[in-house]
């Protein structure tokens, strides 16, 4: 529910979240900008670096708001003073569907692991899929400066850059066009039970343009759970601390609601419950996404011909 809390004050919000610069040279991360996750994971050294600071094995991240996608550039130094392994490394979170960027839709770079490399991964919901390689053994326990861009026809380059080196190394291209909006950045850390405090990430700058979104959702879905609730299941993230649902013949509006974590369902109860045979109207007024585009479909005919299970799916029609 934090996730979504935050993704409806973006979008509230006059001021885009495309750019995100933070040294930690405040010493903080709870402020300009402000960054969620683990955080008692993370703390600001002396050296004014954000550090990791845990103790036994784990996997910490913070987030923070960013929807730059388009034309965009993202820049972290970052540095592991352990060996890099399977369970040792560290990720830059590029863009990111959600708050919790462990189990999101979006892009990283992941810097160490086994082969000591920096590579582009794409993500979708837990699997990763590697789709830039980088060059092995480019991480060491020194500071690695990593580049990313992305133009708005969809080709990632990444970039890496070594204490010593004159300039960064292109350590591939690629065109990808999976994941087209993002909500958040973020950084990374698995550890194991003697590395807490070994990651450090530094110099964070994103600069960008969000990716405008013009289409307009849709309400593919509803379905009962007993007598009294309806689950509407749209096609994208949807405003509803703005909406007003509606249920003809004497059902009214609902005297309870509840948003799933990932922003697409509502769960509606009502203080009446439904009638065998009786033919409804569902009214969706004022639903938006995240971008304003509005639900234009708004009454929705429904009726329940048998006893109604948990999971009974509803005909949806047009009225």
């Amino acid at each position: 529910m934090r996730r979504f809390l935050l993704i409806l004050c973006l979008t509230n919000s006059l001021y885009l979240f495309s750019q995100v610069q933070d040294d930690f040279s405040d010493r903080n991360f709870t402020d300009n900008p402000e960054w969620g996750g683990t955080l008692l994971h993370f703390t600001v050294n002396d050296s004014l670096q954000l550090q990791s600071n845990v103790k036994g094995a784990s996997v910490s991240y913070l987030s923070t708001l960013s929807e730059a996608i388009k034309n965009a550039e993202w820049r972290c130094s970052l540095k592991i003073t352990c060996s890099p392994s399977t369970n040792d490394y560290a990720c830059f979170y590029l863009t990111s569907e959600y708050a919790n960027v462990t189990n999101t839709n979006g892009y990283y770079v992941e810097v160490g692991n086994a082969d000591g490399a920096v590579s582009l991964y794409r993500q979708n919901g837990k699997t990763k899929t590697e789709i830039i390689k980088g060059t092995p053994g480019r991480v060491n326990t020194n500071i690695i400066k990593v580049k990313v861009t992305h133009d708005s026809l969809g080709n990632w380059q990444l970039y890496s850059k070594r204490m010593g080196e004159p300039d960064f190394v292109r350590e591939g291209i690629v065109c990808d066009t999976t994941y087209q909006t993002s909500y958040f950045a973020g950084v990374l850390f698995s550890n194991t039970a003697t590395t807490g405090s070994d990651y450090y990430f530094d110099d964070i700058k994103i600069t960008g343009d969000k990716y405008m979104d013009t289409k307009q959702p849709v309400l593919p879905s509803i379905r009962t759970l007993g007598h009294n609730r309806l689950v509407v299941t749209f096609s994208e993230f949807i405003a509803f601390a703005g909406a007003d649902f509606f249920v003809s013949n004497g059902v009214g509006s609902p005297i309870a609601s509840t948003v799933s974590d990932d922003g697409l369902t509502d769960t509606l109860t009502f203080a009446s419950d439904f009638v065998l045979k009786t033919v409804y109207t569902f009214s969706a007024n004022n639903v938006f996404d995240l971008s304003g585009n509005v639900l234009t479909q708004k009454d929705y005919e429904f009726s329940l011909t048998d006893e109604p299970s948990q999971d009974d799916l509803i005909k949806n029609e047009k009225k």
